[in-house]
């Protein structure tokens, strides 16, 4: 008997991908696609009944989504369907729905130490899955461009694509008492370019949160779980830390070399080299593909997991250029497979080594797309998610 996915497509960057790999790499299973809107994603009535009749009259087996819905949990639960989320962001606050801990969930997430985060809370059915990319479009893509057209267009010694969250939430709270203010940009400063210790687990300390409550009224809807520092230190603090490095990396980056910007976001430094945004799936590649070094920056809440902005440049074939994040470090290796810099200043001693050495940076974007290709496709990431579907239905 066939069995029958209900992918969920709330616009994701990676929906295509995840839908035509699935297409192609989930034998025995046929795909319907449900791309009904909601007005909230913890209770909806119509949005419900519309699924609930989909459900039904496409006898459904199971539901997936990228990311995770307590809207939707809540149907499979009442429908007894396993409910398979693969998130991909960090933090993501609807994970601290009291939801999360119906027993017709499956959640896979691509940080592990969320992963522990969250089972150490009690929740069995949380497992560790790196994210994935479609290295077949991305081999289309390169074999359709020429080399001149490349040079012409997305040429660069340096390119980042990202946002420099300027205007994340902290930097608009201007009404805090100087101690406050004080006490928390001397966090922000001292956790920049530290890695391996996140300091916003223990600083700011208790007493310091009950004043900033004072001035800082943060609510969390019924339902959740997420404490104020969760809240404070994930949607706030590493934001702007994440502002403070890449804004620094960008300047020192720019002071020596080409240092191009793709985003939405604006620059105040005339050295960088703004060049608007790009298309995830045809033009971003492209970036990666002509630029000498592609830099890679981790947003603080993503404690241990590989970014997909990592996966995406070297299924490229682009030269990764990362701080050292944790998983990063463990499924590949450094100066073989990507380059690593654990500060401002070895980044720049990184960036000065490898320009001047364009074989060896051929030779590193050979070999990071090769391990990627290897282990870090949809199809693996699919054959991981449907063994262990196969447990629970």
């Amino acid at each position: 008997m066939v069995k029958k996915i209900l992918l969920y497509d709330w616009g994701s960057l990676s929906q295509r991908d995840l839908q035509e790999s699935l297409e192609r790499f989930a034998p025995g299973y046929e795909l319907i696609i449900c791309d009904l809107t909601w007005k909230n994603y913890d209770e909806d009535p119509q949005f419900t009944e519309a699924f609930v009749q989909i459900i039904r009259e496409k006898q459904i087996t199971l539901c997936l989504s990228f990311n995770y819905f307590p809207l939707i949990a809540r149907i499979c639960a009442d429908h007894n369907l396993l409910y398979v989320s693969w998130v991909y962001d960090c933090p993501h606050n609807t994970l601290y729905s009291d939801t999360l801990a119906l027993d017709t969930n499956l959640i896979f997430t691509f940080d592990r130490m969320q992963m522990e985060q969250f089972r150490g809370k009690g929740v069995s059915q949380i497992y560790h899955l790196p994210l994935a990319v479609n290295v077949g479009r991305l081999d289309a893509i390169r074999a359709q461009v020429s080399p001149e057209a490349l040079q012409q267009n997305f040429a660069a010694e340096i390119s980042f694509v990202g946002s420099l969250y300027e205007d994340n939430f902290y930097k608009q709270i201007t009404y805090l008492p100087p101690y406050i203010k004080g006490y928390l940009d001397g966090i922000c400063r001292c956790q920049m370019w530290l890695y391996g210790a996140d300091l916003l687990e223990d600083v700011p300390d208790d007493i310091l949160l009950s004043q900033l409550q004072k001035y800082v009224t943060l609510s969390v809807d019924a339902g959740y779980t997420m404490t104020y520092r969760e809240l404070f230190c994930d949607n706030f603090l590493s934001k702007n830390i994440s502002h403070l490095e890449r804004t620094e990396a960008l300047h020192r980056l720019a002071e020596r070399y080409q240092t191009v910007l793709y985003s939405n976001s604006s620059v105040q430094d005339e050295n960088v080299m703004w060049r608007g945004t790009v298309d995830y799936r045809n033009q971003m590649p492209l970036v990666f593909m002509a630029s000498e070094l592609n830099l890679n920056l981790t947003i603080r809440s993503i404690r241990s997991g590989i970014p997909l902005r990592c996966l995406d440049i070297m299924g490229a074939g682009g030269v990764l250029l990362s701080n050292l994040q944790p998983e990063l470090m463990e499924y590949f290796q450094e100066g073989v497979e990507w380059i690593g810099f654990g500060d401002v200043e070895e980044l720049l001693d990184k960036a000065e080594f490898y320009l001047a050495r364009e074989e060896l940076r051929q030779e590193i974007a050979r070999n990071g797309y090769q391990k990627v290709k290897d282990g870090f496709t949809y199809q693996h990431a699919l054959q991981r998610i449907l063994h262990i579907v196969e447990e629970y239905i």
